[in-house]
């Protein structure tokens, strides 16, 4: 045990007193290793020992043959004395003589004393080198089987983690499949539903424009034949622009609106001009405003021979009237807040260029939206959708292709 060895038992000394005389040793044993290399059968701190009490049996050794030296010098030193008194010439020679070869037996007793102690401790040395190299080929045992038991362990551990990312691939996969199974059977009922919603359109759709365009003598005159011409231009530029009929009756008066409703029998009813939260402004018969409460107006188109399906209120502050409409209505649509004119007029082009494509009214709601907005910036009156409870916007169709 060297230095560092005995500092560390001696700190430990109070907890090995608790253990018996037969443990300690163990005990010792234990805590050693744990502090040489974590484990008590660690084989590079045996085979360090091994060394060390090789060494000190070497220098045993060494120790043994200067004193073996050292006894036989003072042997000889002896019997030369000896021999000397023999040929002594006087008695205090000859005692003189014999004194000195006395001495040198006792030196060479005590050396050859001290050589024995030498040798005595190197085979201990030895043997405890032996033992230790025998620990130290235990523990590599131990070590390699520990080693392959840890790497039996990392290889199972591996094999369980595969089969895990395995298992957890395999459901992703089958949630894959499931989402991709679930989005095919959606886009065929949706296509179902569109194909359904085209057979029942009819042949020929109607669009009623109704403008209310009174003198007023606060804010500017709305340009509603600029409206009309964007509105009549998107529709010829569509693909089924010749089953669309496009009305355009500017200046209505609310006198005129059941006579429209009649002549025309619109599925689409369009009004522009100007509006508020609970009434829009229709011509009065001199030309002047005059505000209609829309539940005046909201019977008028409840009364309507032909059902309409849909009303869009290009009017500011008209959201209110839109939400109302659907009492009744499929759909509408109103501002919630102000629109500019010129808002007004891109958003309707686009919207019913849209429905002449066949598409639904929430796909042109929104591409009318979009259009607006990327093209102006911004997009004033917020508009907003609205349609009855059991009605879907984007399987909404108003205009179908001809061979459906």
């Amino acid at each position: 045990m060297d230095s560092n060895d005995r500092l560390f038992v001696a700190r430990l000394s109070g907890e090995a007193a608790c253990h018996n005389a037969t443990c300690t040793n163990n005990w010792l044993r234990t805590v050693l290793g744990v502090r040489k290399g974590g484990s008590t059968m660690h084989s590079e701190w045996h085979e360090r020992r091994a060394q060390k009490l090789r060494d000190e049996a070497a220098k045993e050794l060494g120790k043994r043959a200067d004193f073996e030296k050292k006894a036989a010098e003072a042997e000889e030193k002896a019997f030369k004395a000896e021999e000397a008194a023999t040929k002594a010439s006087s008695d205090s020679m000859r005692r003189s003589k014999l004194s000195d070869a006395k001495r040198r037996r006792d030196d060479c007793s005590r050396a050859r004393t001290q050589a024995a102690k030498h040798s005595k401790r190197a085979a201990e040395a030895t043997s405890k080198a032996g033992g230790e190299e025998k620990a130290a080929a235990s523990a590599r045992r131990t070590e390699h089987n520990a080693k392959e038991r840890r790497a039996e362990q990392q290889r199972k551990k591996e094999a369980r983690e595969r089969e895990r990312a395995e298992q957890a691939e395999r459901r992703r996969h089958r949630g894959e499949e499931a989402r991709v199974e679930a989005l095919e059977r959606r886009t065929h009922n949706v296509e179902a539903v569109l194909t359904a919603a085209r057979a029942a359109a009819p042949a020929k759709v109607t669009i009623l424009f109704l403008g209310g365009s009174p003198r007023t003598e606060r804010g500017p005159d709305l340009r509603l034949d600029r409206e009309v011409w964007e509105i009549r231009d998107n529709l010829l530029r569509t693909e089924f622009r010749d089953i669309i009929n496009f009305e355009v009756h500017p200046a209505a008066r609310l006198s005129d609106v059941t006579e429209a409703l009649n002549r025309y029998k619109p599925d689409v009813v369009h009004f522009s001009g100007h509006g508020s939260d609970n009434f829009l402004v229709f011509d009065d018969p001199r030309g002047d405003p005059q505000p209609v409460d829309f539940s005046h107006f909201g019977m008028l188109l409840q009364a309507a021979v032909k059902p309409i399906r849909l009303a869009l209120f290009n009017a500011c502050n008209s959201s209110e009237q839109a939400e109302m409409a659907c009492d009744f209505i499929d759909a509408a649509i109103g501002m919630e807040t102000s629109i500019d004119d010129e808002d007004a007029k891109a958003f309707a082009g686009t919207f019913y260029n849209s429905l002449g494509y066949a598409n639904p009214v929430g796909i042109a709601f929104r591409q009318a939206a979009a259009h607006v907005t990327s093209t102006r910036g911004v997009l004033s009156g917020t508009p907003q959708l609205y349609v009855k409870h059991n009605i879907r916007a984007d399987e909404m169709v108003i205009v179908a292709p001809p061979h459906v």
